[in-house]
């Protein structure tokens, strides 16, 4: 499983050359250095960074750029590579030791005197060197230290400017290092061994040994030995009698200044660099025999008291604390060669394996006692000080031994003293000079804490998807539009009056096109109300229409607006209609141009839609989408040159027209010179009168013929449908069981309880063959009333619309078109796959689907004839208003909808599958009734509508998600935004609006100053939701968009995959078969397109796969209106169709195209727990359980590539599921996710992304994660600033994210 962020190292070499022009500039160099500068958090600093292992030379360039620890180790993991680096920092982590390696023994880190380390883990016999010289040489170390590093520190700032033609070994390879440093080692080792054969002072050489190895262990990590040159070895009489260095303290400097006379550094680059001489002052363990210590003769010590000691002597204490840890007794050895009375003890600190224990020998070299006894007192009672330094023992000493015990703390104590003392001068002095590197910016912003920052700038605007928008209008940034909604509206201005155009209306309206539909306009009842709307427009800017169905409201006001603006000669003015879709906006411009006696788009009449405008010059009267006007909203913010807007079926309260009703409210108040006329059917008039500030309301009364409404009990009683038991119609408790008790007396006189229980099919009829027996009271037979209490009205029944639609065809009074109200494409999907397996209805019908997802010219087959047949338009709630099929007679409602709720309490949104609202069945039954008298057929009980349906429809700010809405009110009213949500009709809830902002935040579409980043212009310049959005602008970056415009209208349809009644296992076995190593339904999902569109047998691989062959053809119309999308918006050049292959350079790519998938899936993102013991896999998100949909197909899979899954949406029944789900790996989670942080100084980093999604990473790789994000963010600028531009930068930076992404899949194949 992928659980962490790895880099190779060729990985690791192509982002730090792609990253290097970016790692030049100043502003990110200086990136780091936030907040003060003080001497204190520069102390911390470097103490921190010393500890670290972090070397003097990369500490200093740190804080010479930063201003704390973290600034420091950012800037150091950021600019140095692997080999730079401590290896607890680097990206690629070094080859482990080979088997063979010399494990070697080192000294303890920095510290005076740690004898207790030094007793704990005894490895070798050695002597213990006398407290006082040890504490003698370690203060003239500690000294000379400091003198040594101050001077060098000087000099080396003194000639940092001067040419030096001396080498610098610091410039040396690893290789040519470790030469010189083994060779210096073997020459130590001859003089060592002539130095112990002479008597002379081996100690010194051996402190000169142990520093050279050390120097060559550090540096041992970053050598090729491969590249090394052969060692010279050195015989006992070959080397040059060299004196051995003065004293220990002195060894180093000796070393560094006499081994290499052009070696001034070095040790700059070791350990702590320079300060790091003065940090080692612990003393070395030499391993020599005690017959090498050379002593001079002494005076013998007379250790007598003068007294008789009656307490315990040191020997028979030390015996004692043998006895007590269970060692063996110690031994005590006479040293014959430095005299009578002087010994060593032997001491085993283990009793097992004695063979294989190591002793440790105590001895007092150098010193004669008078006596046997002291002479042993003497070294028993520096095995106790050595073995126990933290007891009390001397306590119980004769007064010589206890005041050689306290002598020897005294010296240690002083030696310390001395020690801290040279360190804090030295060090002060270390600090002082890193703190003057740099200024204190203590100017630094406030906000601008510790975390990087990863988002740019604010950008320019983003084109927008309609011609009316201006591209060259820089006051439509974010930050300026809050400005300019603020700023008072143009004073009004005298329209100008064009007597060419009067005269040329005038012509118009006398042409025999335009009269020939006089006659009907004035057959409608608006025709009545002209004059009322002319005059409450004259006097008020809003007016109030409530108009009912079929009295021409949504035609003939329009219209008569455009005839008086033109009658008038108003050149300046222009009318815009907003319909809430695009079919009704198309359809009711069409009809209008068709009443002015001209073509639509080639004269006063336009429209305008998504990816579709017919608009010509001297057009004045413009029809089109919601969306489309908020978008000229976003660059024409005062709507200059309109006159008049009209808002249509503002009861659907749709977010849109909500937003729409709020920004003209406001244009109003702040003295635009604008008419607004809002019209609907069924509407809450005397809300939207006080929204206005009591405008007029005009009430038309509608021209509709009579429709008959039926229920679901005359649908069975006319069908004689049947539920059968068992069916997925029916109610989960179909039959009800009841229950009585009754007494039961046997012949003994007992009495006993007995329950009888039966069903309500128990006491149904035997036989329905005479249907006379109805019931008097409801007139339907027993039959209709035991299916209406089995069936379940909640669940489309497809069944029984199949048998309905046999009905109406077979009675000899029909003639016309049917109509059915489904909830979504794919429930339209599968009922006319139900009704084209009837080859009764599939001969005498036309069927025809019906929603948003179809072409506008697909959507106008609804309105053709059909000789001979009868037409069945499928339909969502597409046709439920503003839409005039003139042949429908018959309506078929199912009276579900589905709509995308939000649930502020879980902070969830989910698609769920409701109940509509009256006024919506009311609009259904009233299209059987345009032209002629109809039939509703309502396949739900009159109960149902009478008492579970609500009267409105729940607005939809208050149950849908706010995220597309909150990112369009960004380039609406800018950072106006957040009281801008108070001025709506309704309000939404607080939770809501937080839920949306945080989730824009996360999607990387706003900066933490809730600006717009460059990633949110793009994504609102597009009319989608922004996840798929996303998806699309990512497809197209990285070079894939073909197969992310298939998985996008996946995303926006549904799964082509059919899973048949009884089937489900073979259905599901045959999906697995495309299943690819991602795990991700969206991918098997893509095979499964890319295999249909190869096959030549496309009808046949749909059989054998289980496959719709609608809803594959469906997905690649809707991928093709994507591709367009991004034409339009240049992210694909515009010969696109033609030259397909060359912007899907990637799209065979699996891991790429994986990883853009989980940049539109991003922030509905789970947590995969696989349970170490029992194996039980748990998904989390965040703190709530979701379960994986038994359709995934990661339904029950125990292995899973990594423990990231991202998710489409979630559905709440039982459970919480999730039905779309696919791997996240971690580089795509870290370049996709939100905000992002890393706290380089935990021992374990990881980055964060949004708060909760830990990634385990180094240091390195973490910064270099988080600059490659500002390279995508700066891609993403560019595309704004020239979208149509590719630059060598951006293919860069493409070509290295996508190395990433395959070496992680490579990584889990490799692993399998």
């Amino acid at each position: 499983m992928l659980q962490q962020l790895d880099l190779a190292a060729d990985a690791e070499a192509r982002l730090q050359e792609l990253l290097a022009p970016t790692l030049r500039l100043p502003s990110t160099q200086d990136q780091f250095r936030t907040g003060r500068r003080t001497l204190k958090k520069i102390e911390k600093a470097y103490d921190t960074l010393t500890a670290l292992g972090v070397p003097f030379a990369l500490i200093e360039e740190g804080l010479a750029h930063a201003n704390d620890a973290a600034g420091a180790l950012r800037y150091i993991c950021l600019y140095h590579s692997s080999s730079d680096l401590p290896p607890r920092f680097r990206a690629n982590v070094p080859k482990p030791p080979a088997d063979d390696a010399v494990l070697e023994v080192v000294a303890a880190p920095p510290r005076p005197m740690d004898l207790d380390a030094a007793i704990a883990t005894p490895v070798v016999a050695a002597p213990i060197i006398d407290a006082a010289s040890l504490a003698e040489t370690q203060a003239k170390e500690d000294a000379d230290r400091a003198k040594e590093w101050t001077r060098r520190y000087m000099e080396a700032q003194a000639n940092s400017d001067k040419e030096d033609d001396e080498d610098d070994e610091s410039q040396l390879s690893p290789e040519a290092r470790m030469w010189k440093l083994e060779v210096a080692c073997a020459k130590s080792v001859v003089d060592a061994q002539r130095a112990k054969r002479d008597g002379g002072d081996a100690k010194r050489w051996n402190a000169e040994i142990a520093r050279l190895r050390r120097e060559m262990r550090e540096l041992e990590l970053y050598v090729d030995r491969a590249k090394m040159a052969p060692v010279p070895t050195f015989e006992l009489d070959d080397a040059a009698t060299a004196p051995p260095p003065a004293t220990a303290a002195t060894a180093t400097t000796s070393a560094d200044n006499d081994d290499d006379d052009n070696d001034d550094d070095d040790d700059d680059d070791e350990g702590g660099g320079l300060f790091g001489m003065l940090e080692e002052s612990a003393p070395v363990a030499a391993i020599v025999p005690t017959a090498a210590v050379v002593t001079s003769v002494l005076a013998p010590i007379d250790t007598n008291i003068g007294g008789k000691w009656t307490g315990k002597s040191p020997r028979v204490q030390l015996q004692d604390y043998c006895r007590k840890q269970k060692w063996p007794t110690p031994a005590f050895t006479q040293d014959k060669t430095a005299g009578k009375f002087s010994f060593s003890v032997s001491l085993t600190p283990s009793a097992k394996a004695k063979s294989k224990a190591v002793a440790k020998v105590v001895s007092l070299p150098g010193v004669l006692y008078a006596t046997m006894d002291g002479a042993k007192d003497a070294v028993a009672t520096r095995a106790l000080y050595e073995l126990a330094p933290h007891l009390p023992l001397h306590r119980g000493f004769p007064p010589f031994f206890r005041d050689m015990w306290l002598d020897w703390e005294r010296v240690k104590d002083d030696a310390k003293a001395a020690a801290q003392s040279a360190s804090r001068s030295s060090k002060d002095a270390i600090v002082q000079a890193l703190f003057r590197l740099c200024k204190d910016e203590s100017a630094v912003d406030a906000s601008d804490k510790t975390t990087v920052r990863t988002t740019p700038p604010p950008p320019v605007p983003a084109v927008v998807l309609d011609s009316w928008d201006d591209d060259d209008d820089e006051d439509a940034a974010s930050g300026a539009v809050a400005n300019d909604w603020e700023a008072a509206v143009a004073l009004p201005v005298t329209p100008l009056v064009d007597e060419r155009l009067r005269a040329q209306w005038r012509d118009r309206v006398q042409s025999a096109k335009y009269q020939s539909f006089v006659a009907s306009r004035n057959a409608l009842p608006m025709a009545a109300y002209r004059t009322q709307i002319r005059d409450a427009l004259q006097s008020h800017s809003v007016v109030l229409i409530s108009g009912e169905t079929g009295c021409g409201k949504s035609t003939q006001v329009p219209h008569f607006l455009l005839d008086d603006l033109l009658s008038a000669g108003h050149a300046s003015g222009s009318i815009i209609c907003t319909q809430p879709r695009r079919i009704a906006a198309i359809g009711v411009a069409e009809r209008v141009a068709n009443e002015v006696g001209e073509v639509v788009g080639k004269g006063y009449v336009g429209y305008s839609i998504r990816l579709e405008q017919r608009k010509s010059a001297q057009c004045k009267l413009l029809f089109c989408t919601t969306g489309i006007l908020l978008r000229q909203l976003q660059s024409n913010m005062h709507l200059d040159g309109v006159s008049h807007v009209i808002v249509d079926e503002i009861h659907e309260r749709d977010v849109q027209s909500d937003v729409l009703l709020a920004l003209l409210r406001r244009l109003l108040r702040r003295g635009a010179q604008l008419k607004i006329v809002l019209m609907s059917a069924t509407l809450n008039a005397a809300q939207f009168q006080r929204y206005f500030d009591d405008c007029p309301l005009l009430q038309v009364p509608g021209r509709l013929f009579p429709v008959e409404v039926r229920y679901l009990e005359d649908v069975l009683e006319a069908t004689g449908h049947i539920v059968h038991d068992g069916s997925k119609y029916c109610k989960p408790d179909g039959h009800f069981t009841q229950q009585s008790k009754v007494s039961v007396s046997s012949r003994g006189g007992n009495v006993n309880q007995v329950t009888l229980s039966w069903s309500t099919r128990d006491v149904a009829p035997t036989s329905w063959a005479d249907d006379s027996g109805l019931d008097a009271v409801d007139g339907y037979s027993a039959r209709t009333r035991e299916m209406l209490a089995k069936i379940d009205a909640a669940v489309i029944n497809y069944e029984l619309i199949e048998d309905l639609v046999a009905h109406i065809l077979s009675s000899p009074d029909h003639d016309g078109a049917i109509l059915v109200f489904l909830s979504g494409r794919g429930e339209i999907r599968a009922l006319l796959e139900q009704l084209d397996g009837n080859r009764e209805i599939a001969t005498r019908c036309v069927l025809l689907p019906l929603h948003a997802s179809l072409s506008s010219s697909e959507q106008q087959r609804i309105f053709q004839s059909y000789p001979r047949k009868t037409k069945v338009i499928v339909s969502t709630n597409l046709a439920e208003t503003s839409l005039t099929i003139d042949d429908v007679t018959v309506v078929i409602d199912a009276g579900r909808v589905k709509q995308m709720r939000h649930d502020v309490k879980t902070q969830t949104s989910s698609l769920t599958e409701v109940w509509i609202a009256k006024a919506n069945a009311n609009q259904r039954a009233g299209r059987a009734g345009r032209v002629r008298p109809g039939v509703c057929y309502r396949l739900y009980p009159k109960d149902t509508f009478e008492y579970e349906l609500q009267a409105q429809p729940v607005a939809e700010i208050h149950r849908a998600p706010l995220t597309s809405l909150a990112l369009q009110l960004h380039t609406l009213v800018g950072q106006d935004a957040p009281s801008f949500w108070a001025d709506l009709l309704e309000s939404p809830a607080d939770q809501a609006i937080l839920d949306a902002t945080n989730e824009l935040s996360q999607l990387g579409a706003v900066t933490p100053q809730q600006t717009l980043t460059a990633l949110g212009k793009h994504l609102a310049a597009l009319p989608l939701d922004v996840r798929v959005g996303k998806l699309l602008l990512f497809g197209a970056i990285f070079q894939c968009p073909g197969p992310i415009a298939i998985i996008a209208a996946i995303l926006e349809t549904k799964s082509p995959f059919a899973v048949p009644f009884g089937s489900e296992r073979d259905a599901k076995a045959k999906r697995a078969l495309f299943e690819s190593a991602s795990q991700s339904d969206l991918l098997t999902d893509l095979a499964a397109y890319d295999a249909w569109q190869r096959s030549t047998d496309r009808a046949g691989f749909c059989r054998r796969n289980y496959l719709h062959p609608a809803a594959l053809e469906e997905i690649r119309k809707l991928a093709a209106s994507f591709e367009q999308l991004l034409v339009q918006l240049e992210f694909l050049p515009r010969d696109y169709a033609k030259q397909q292959g060359r912007s899907n350079g990637l799209a065979n790519d699996e891991a790429v195209v994986a990883a853009v998938v989980a940049s539109g899936l991003y922030p509905n993102v789970v947590d995969v727990q696989v349970d170490a013991t029992s194996g039980v896999v748990r998904f989390w998100e965040k703190k709530k359980q979701v379960h994986l949909h038994p359709s995934s197909v990661n339904h029950g899979r125990k292995t899973f590539l990594t423990p990231y899954l991202g998710y489409h949406i979630k559905l709440q029944t039982s459970r919480v599921y999730v039905p779309v789900s696919s791997s996240i790996t971690p580089y795509a989670l870290a370049l996709f996710g939100g905000a992002v942080d890393v706290d380089v100084l935990q021992p374990a980093p990881a980055l964060v992304v949004d708060g909760w999604l830990s990634i385990p990473a180094s240091a390195r790789t973490a910064m270099l994660v988080l600059e490659l994000r500002k390279c995508l963010a700066d891609l993403l600028q560019r595309k704004i600033d020239a979208p149509g531009c590719d630059d060598a930068l951006a293919k860069d930076a493409i070509e290295a994210m996508a190395l990433l992404w395959k070496n992680e899949l490579e990584q889990v194949t490799c692993s399998s």
